[in-house]
């Protein structure tokens, strides 16, 4: 079947249009969101990795009061998607993070396990400016992990 001159002209007129407009920029992040089955293997497999992250986490909170949940979730989520501090606070949380990534060998795993944290972030807090819920549950939880497994 083959096409009228209009309709060829058509067609040359759409692809000049279109190699005109301006090509849109695609940002690939991570996602952050982690699946049942994946933080089912995680828990089970990298259950140490996660205990020191979250006493990392712990730790940088109480040395500096101003750390609250949001804080700690922006941090994360900051250092999985490789992304600019939006504060100092986060920039302090980032540092250790980053720390304790350096120590650990998996980076793959790493990554996982701290979407896995990011998620327990999430599901325990709002956080709003000043929530500590997470950070209350996690201390509570690594006091005690750290007394029986260490």
């Amino acid at each position: 079947m083959a096409l009228s001159k209009k309709q060829r002209h058509q067609l040359a007129l759409a692809s000049k249009r279109r190699a005109r407009r301006p090509q849109p920029t695609i940002e690939f992040t991570r996602p952050m969101t982690v699946g049942n089955g994946e933080r089912n293997r995680a828990t089970r497999t990298n259950a140490p990795m996660m205990l020191r992250l979250e006493t990392v986490l712990v730790e940088a909170a109480e040395r500096n009061d101003k750390i609250d949940d949001g804080a700690l979730a922006t941090a994360l989520r900051c250092v999985v998607q490789r992304k600019d501090s939006p504060s100092e606070i986060v920039t302090s949380v980032m540092e250790a993070i980053e720390g304790w990534r350096y120590l650990e060998e998996n980076d793959e795993q790493t990554d996982v396990v701290m979407r896995v944290i990011y998620d327990s972030i999430k599901t325990h807090s709002q956080c709003e400016p000043g929530d500590y819920h997470y950070l209350v549950y996690a201390s509570s939880f690594v006091k005690h992990a750290t007394k029986t497994h260490f």
